[in-house]
């Protein structure tokens, strides 16, 4: 979801449990029930802001290897 400068869709953020408070990009995990199972909103996707779709993906595979996800409360 874009958000713009912050200024766009923060309605439909909040509303899935996205905190942008440590800035962006977010992911949001959601399990097959709809409950969300774990979040990078932690800043832990802010080295790749500027990352191809594949870099993303070998990044995130990083970020789940390395439990560096975290588990909502």
């Amino acid at each position: 979801m874009d958000v713009g400068d912050f200024d766009r869709n923060l309605d439909i953020a909040r509303e899935l449990g996205v905190g942008l408070d440590r800035g962006i990009p977010v992911a949001i995990f959601y399990g097959r029930d709809g409950r969300v199972i774990g979040t990078t909103s932690r800043g832990e996707l802010e080295p790749a802001r500027r990352y191809s779709s594949q870099q993303i993906l070998a990044f995130l595979q990083v970020v789940a290897r390395e439990e560096r996800i975290t588990v909502p409360r």
